[in-house]
């Protein structure tokens, strides 16, 4: 593989054809995956190589709101390098698109623990906390609704019960009285 492959994934990548990209970042880690080194170094090259073109991969998910392939993607880099910060970012951001904030929580700590400076995954942390605290309001607000509405419900179902047997026992009191009318003329 020649780098002008390398060179025209990243320029398909910036003018915003993230599929095309994709493709191609994929053909440089299949080449990488079959291709035999002759020293150890051209081979630590070639998997930082790699590692490389399948963060580019994930980046290129996120940008097409692929959320999960870009977790896929993060997941198979941060098993080669659990201190990917690029990767442990991008599945965090996606982590939290989803609306798991646990789970994004996690990684953006993760990356503040690796760069104590990264500004950004500052960022993430409060949206996320914000974000989750939104969420929790708002399923708070969702129950009450529930429970209000069962609340009236059953309030109606016992008027409705307590009718009925006002009207039952009005009923049985207007059919006593025809009974003992009935009786009393006989």
């Amino acid at each position: 593989m020649d780098s002008n492959s390398a060179i025209s994934a990243i320029v398909v990548q910036a003018d915003g054809h993230y599929q095309a990209a994709i493709k191609k970042y994929k053909k440089i880690g299949d080449y990488l995956q079959t291709a035999t080194y002759e020293n150890e170094n051209d081979k630590k090259k070639a998997e930082e190589v790699k590692l490389s073109a399948q963060s580019n991969t994930a980046l290129c998910y996120l940008k097409l709101n692929e959320h999960s392939e870009c977790i896929q993607v993060c997941d198979k880099v941060l098993e080669l390098d659990s201190k990917n910060e690029k990767c442990l970012f991008r599945r965090g951001q996606c982590q939290l698109s989803m609306s798991n904030f646990d789970e994004a929580m996690k990684d953006f700590q993760e990356v503040l623990k690796l760069n104590s400076s990264n500004s950004a995954a500052k960022q993430f942390i409060q949206k996320c906390r914000e974000e989750m605290k939104a969420y929790h309001e708002k399923e708070k607000q969702l129950y009450a609704s529930i429970f209000a509405k069962m609340a009236k419900q059953n309030e109606k179902n016992e008027i409705q019960a307590t009718n009925s047997d006002a009207k039952t026992n009005e009923e049985n009191k207007n059919e006593q009285t025809t009974t003992t009318t009935t009786t009393t003329t006989n």
